[in-house]
């Protein structure tokens, strides 16, 4: 027989395209590739004559297998085994095998294989009961043919195959279903595998979690794997009596439990991990509690699998008592398959059960690359499970693992459980190498930023991504590089700095705001205080200032995305006293505090009353920016330069009359909350003030939610709506993200559920009988403090600076959605790029096309950038940094920050979660608790689909979400991190408590 090996598929793309290879030389990390597991399979089956059809990177193959025989597939990216056979047709002569070189089978599969006698055998991953409309999902990737069938398929194979082909049928069991021959199915489901990776070879040698604990119990040396007794449900139904003595025998005294060790639970496929029941801490003494809780978890196996197989089983072990710490890690990302270690632990309770219960509060989460030059963590738990994970990959030959371990008061380690990781969710399969090279120019840019010396002031910086502009809130932490690029060009390369000099703040230089750390974006916090210095500030002490913030920032890092507010001393309001004390205890003289308080009053007098910047009407920049934008895009554009310029334009206007004014206003808006929140704490305002406070400043928010109330009243037409609002998207930078104009029916359904709003009069209104009733308490600190202002100034710049942050936020972002929208056209009409393609290209890139004379090439140019790009995206987004680095060091390991979230009202309310990344039109949300990532502007949708609370994972007190849900009375905890997001996430019931600042997961 002969064996012919069918290669038709991509394989690894490197991020250096020349270093991709094919998938039938993925190795696992014993060295040993798909390929030599096939050789080893057919050889074991007695076959010698094997021939190998590829495409993709076949010259490697030829390199490293000199003695094989190699045809050429010209068709291997149509991903057919028909076309790959098509090209091999004249080695049809005598008995075939055909495989696919991207499956590996145990050497005995293949033997018995071959046993069968029949025409046709196929190999598929289900026994019975086979028709041909489902052969294509079971098929298994090998199938053998008799002389005579081998015969009549090279006699009709041309016939067939352009008829497969029309039909996009691909595999080789299309083409023989149009045969009359005898066929024969063979379930080889206990020993294939399909590879698309390393991970997934390696996976392919691994058992159930109890035969994997059995085996490594004598070999460990770093954990204890507790006894075990397990047994298959026909031995439970046979010898119950005889299994039940064994176990009290066994474990006479203990406390037990009892868990599930299905065939299909945690195999090389597919982990099925918390699927099935569990019973923890049965007494073995009680027969009849034992007996039970091993029918519970045979009960579960049959509830989520119809039916219960003879290779699964159920395992019982000693219940732990003692435990200091408990966990789950994970030794690569389960996300993207990256080599990072992942520790998620609790320490606080004497469970074992609280991080796979979902039900832990004070959970702690460590992250550490695998590969990391240098050590992360000087903990002794960690550093043990370090070496733990080391010696288990070593044992299993498997670098991809997802373990149980706990550890009791004697510091004795114990292994839980152990089972694959599987499920990685790659947009590019990248290797090792290309995340390891990267991290190594990564460590280098950080050095550089970091140590060396700088013009601004402070002798070091910190790079985060909530700080000031909050880029993560934004843009998110891996955005695409066309918005990553517009957001930088719009604000954080110079807009920033310009609108505080104009503030009457201290000029930090050319320096940008936002850097790129392997495509995530991180605020210089070192430039951003410098930025915040009071002009009256001489250099002495602002460098003192400086290294002072940084030094709190570093102390105190779940502050991070309380920046302006709690590290950075940016105004005065009448609660310096939190300030002085910390500037006291940090050795500065009650004379320098004295002279930064007297400079940050001063400034903040002037900001008050109008006399910095100049001349400052925000209206007026609204109605050029109008103005400008409407002019602009009543020019022509039909040709590339004309549309570039267009872009061009619309940029320049958006910065002169949009991101600079709204960059001055919303230090303005920063300012007023300060007071605001000032008055909280000196206890003028009480907790439900300040909430009605804040709901009742009017505010171009509030008009979009009386708009929202009049569209699903039909009050006011969808079209209507759409000229005022058509512009926002949930993605405000994302070219990606339509905008409601482009999608109404995704955002604009189901919103018959908001209440009528307030009327702006009562609102008005209801302000000033608040600021009334407070008026002594208020003038009275105006005056201790010594500002220059009276109360109805200071609450007219309070209310006009919040309105007029929203309002023109609102306006540039028009700016912003006609860019985007000539950036699709342009790749769409001139270079056949979709919104996807143009998302990766940076840009300046595009901005270029307006100075050079058109070539030939710029097609292609563009679609190699966008490759390249989309390779680096790829690979960006599976780079782990923390929200905060302090040095190049952070990038090998870090802990996650315990947030606490920004909770806005006072209520308390309990309800299903849903996740919203882009509105699906069937999507229901009516009582509906909203978990989205960012604060976006664009989300404004939500509060017109009934939800009754609000979580998002980045945003600070001064969002837009978090000034919208104040403004309704919608209680959120906005900004909460990635800890208590990834609990909520994967929650179905939860309890939202803003007045106890908790975040409870019930179900």
């Amino acid at each position: 027989m002969k064996a012919i090996i069918l290669g038709f598929e991509r394989g690894i793309r490197r991020l250096d395209s020349t270093e991709s290879y094919p998938l039938a030389l993925v190795s696992d990390t014993k060295g040993k590739r798909v390929l030599d597991w096939t050789l080893a399979a057919l050889t074991k089956a007695g076959i010698d004559d094997i021939i190998f059809v590829g495409g993709y990177h076949i010259e490697k193959m030829v390199q490293l297998y000199p003695g094989m025989k190699f045809y050429y597939n010209p068709d291997w990216e149509d991903g057919s085994e028909i076309k790959a056979i098509e090209h091999v047709a004249t080695e049809l002569l005598d008995a075939c095998l055909f495989v696919r070189s991207d499956i590996v089978f145990r050497p005995d599969i293949v033997k018995s294989f071959l046993d069968v006698n029949s025409d046709v055998v196929i190999g598929t991953n289900k026994c019975t009961d086979i028709s041909n409309n489902e052969l294509s999902s079971v098929y298994a990737g090998i199938c053998a043919l008799s002389g005579f069938a081998t015969d009549k398929l090279r006699d009709q194979l041309d016939k067939w195959s352009q008829k497969c082909t029309m039909h996009g049928q691909t595999e080789i069991v299309n083409l023989l279903a149009n045969f009359d021959l005898d066929t024969k199915y063979f379930d080889v489901s206990d020993g294939w595998a399909q590879i698309d990776s390393a991970n997934s070879l390696s996976q392919f040698a691994f058992g159930t979690k109890a035969q994997t604990l059995e085996r490594l119990q004598p070999l460990v040396r770093k954990s204890i794997v507790l006894e075990q007794i397990r047994f298959s449900a026909v031995e439970w139904r046979n010898d119950e009596s005889d299994i039940l003595d064994r176990i009290v025998s066994a474990m006479p005294k203990n406390r037990i439990i009892v868990r599930s060790s299905a065939y299909n639970e945690d195999t090389w496929g597919a982990s099925k991990a918390g699927v099935y029941h569990s019973e923890l801490g049965v007494f073995a003494q009680d027969m009849t509690a034992l007996r039970d809780a091993i029918n519970s978890v045979f009960d579960s196996l049959i509830s989520v699998n119809g039916s219960i197989t003879s290779k699964d089983e159920v395992f019982v072990q000693p219940h732990l008592d003692n435990v200091i710490m408990s966990g789950v890690l994970f030794t690569r990302d389960p996300q993207s398959g990256a080599p990072y270690v992942t520790i998620n632990y609790d320490d606080a309770t004497s469970l074992t059960d609280t991080v796979t219960s979902g039900q832990g509060k004070d959970l702690s989460t460590v992250i550490v690359y695998k590969y990391a030059k240098t050590s992360f963590h000087d903990d002794k738990y960690i550093a043990h499970l370090l070496d733990l994970v080391s010696e288990l990959e070593e044992l299993l030959g498997h670098d991809a693992l997802d373990i149980e371990f706990a550890f009791d008061s004697s510091d004795n380690c114990y292994l839980l459980q152990v089972r694959v990781l599987s499920g990685f969710a790659s947009d590019l399969e990248l290797t090792d190498l290309d995340l390891h090279e990267e991290l190594d120019v990564l460590h280098d840019y950080v050095d550089e930023i970091t140590e060396l010396p700088s013009h601004l002031l402070g002798n070091t910086t910190i790079l985060a991504n909530m700080p000031d502009w909050n880029p993560a809130e934004i843009i998110g932490v891996s955005p695409r590089p066309l918005a990553l690029s517009l957001f930088q060009h719009l604000i954080t390369d110079s807009v920033w700095s310009e609108s505080r000099v104009l503030n009457g703040y201290q000029n930090a230089g050319h320096e940008p705001l936002v850097v790129s750390l392997s495509g995530h974006p991180y605020v210089d916090t070192r430039a951003s205080l410098n930025s915040f210095l009071p002009i009256a500030l001489e250099s002495n002490l602002s460098h003192k200032l400086v290294e002072h913030c940084l030094k709190w920032l570093r102390n105190n890092p779940e502050l991070h995305d309380k920046f302006e507010f709690e590290v950075a001393m940016t105004c005065l309001d009448f609660d310096f006293d939190k300030y002085s004390q910390r500037l006291l205890g940090d050795g500065f003289t009650r004379g320098e505090v004295d002279t930064i308080k007297n400079a940050l009053l001063s400034l903040t007098d002037q900001i008050v009353l109008g006399q910095v910047p100049e001349n400052f009407v925000e209206i007026e920049f609204v109605e050029q920016l109008n103005l400008a934008r409407k002019q602009a895009l009543l020019v022509k554009t039909d040709n590339i330069v004309s549309i570039v310029r267009t872009i061009d334009t619309l940029l320049k206007d958006c910065i002169k009359f949009g991101t600079l004014p709204f960059a001055i206003v919303a230090r303005h808006a920063f300012i007023s909350m300060s007071f605001l929140k000032s008055l909280r704490a000196k206890g003028v305002f009480s907790d439900s003030t300040f909430d009605s406070l804040l709901r009742s400043i009017p505010t171009v928010a509030s008009d979009v939610t009386e708009d929202l109330y009049k569209l699903g009243s039909n009050e006011l037409d969808i079209d209507e709506f759409i000229v005022r609002y058509g512009h926002l998207r949930p993605g405000t930078y994302d070219i990606t993200c339509p905008s409601y104009l482009e999608a109404p029916e995704r955002y604009l359904s189901n919103i018959s559920h908001i209440e009528k709003p307030l009327h702006i009069e009562f609102c008005i209104e209801k302000t000033g009988s608040i600021i009334d009733s407070h008026q002594e308490s208020i003038e009275k600190l105006i005056a201790e403090v010594g500002f220059s202002f009276d109360i109805e100034q200071l609450w007219s710049f309070i209310v006009r600076s919040i309105a007029s942050r929203e309002r023109i936020k609102f306006e540039y972002t028009k700016n912003i959605s006609a860019v985007l929208t000539l950036v699709s056209e342009l790749g769409e009409k001139y270079f056949e790029f979709s919104r996807d393609d143009m998302s990766y290209l940076p840009l300046q890139r595009i901005l270029d096309l307006r100075k050079n004379s058109p070539s030939n090439v710029i097609k292609k140019e563009l679609a190699r950038l966008i490759t390249l790009n989309r390779k680096r995206f790829s690979l960006h987004k599976s780079v782990r940094l923390p929200h905060m680095i302090n040095s190049s060091r952070d990038i090998d390991g870090f802990e996650l920050l315990k947030w606490q979230p920004n909770y806005v009202t006072s209520e308390t309310i309990v309800g299903s979660v849903i996740s919203v990344d882009q509105r699906l039109p069937d999507m229901d949300l009516m009582d509906k608790i909203v978990l989205i990532e960012s604060a976006d502007p664009g989300y404004d949708w939500l509060f017109g689909s009934g939800i009754i609370g609000l979580i998002t994972k980045y945003g600070g007190s001064a969002s837009h979400m978090a000034i919208r849900a104040a403004e309704l009375g919608l209680p959120a905890a906005i900004g909460c991190g990635e800890i208590i997001y990834d609990q909520v996430i994967v929650a179905d019931l939860i309890e939202l408590d803003c007045a106890g600042q908790l975040v409870r997961v019930l179900r």
